[in-house]
């Protein structure tokens, strides 16, 4: 939680002009625009460039740790079963990817620690091609990734859970 309040800080500093440049990609235009027809939110899930996002993590200790998959067209998965994720979130996510380079951070980031967690984000623009993946272990990555975890987190916060998970 402490991971995405400094995310969102460090973004309610820098209005996208200063993040890059001064141009928002028209596929993300929406956002910062103030709404969108219902009609158009088919258009807006296929103009975004990654089809499907995931975060998974892997602590020392646990075997019953969560993974979040969630996906351009609204469909979401996660520790607590099946569910939708807007368009608002899911585009901001990808915007938020793009605009911290996650394609070009190294593939792993490890301290040696013994018993430290590992989270890796993956992502793909389209399902069935090799996806990006950047692995962390033991906080070592940037704080751009970092970033980029919590805030797949956060919006897997907010998702709109429909189907429990199965009993285990």
């Amino acid at each position: 939680m402490i991971r995405l309040l400094l995310v969102l800080a460090l973004a309610a500093g820098c209005g996208p002009s200063e993040l890059d440049g001064g141009t928002v990609p028209a596929r993300y235009q929406f956002l910062f625009d103030g709404g969108i027809s219902k009609e158009d939110v088919p258009k807006i899930r296929a103009s975004i460039p990654f089809e499907k996002i995931q975060l998974a993590h892997a602590s020392g200790w646990s075997f019953d740790d969560p993974i979040y998959t969630l996906w351009s067209d609204g469909h979401a998965e996660g520790p607590l079963g099946e569910g939708q994720v807007s368009v608002w979130d899911y585009a901001s996510l990808c915007y938020l990817i793009e605009t911290l380079r996650l394609d070009s951070m190294q593939p792993e980031y490890s301290r040696t620690v013994f018993d430290g967690d590992t989270s890796t984000v993956s992502v793909w623009t389209t399902v069935g091609a090799a996806p990006m993946v950047v692995r962390e272990k033991g906080t070592k990555g940037p704080i751009e990734l970092w970033g980029i975890q919590a805030a797949i987190e956060g919006v897997a916060g907010r998702v709109e859970w429909i189907t429990p998970a199965p009993a285990k």
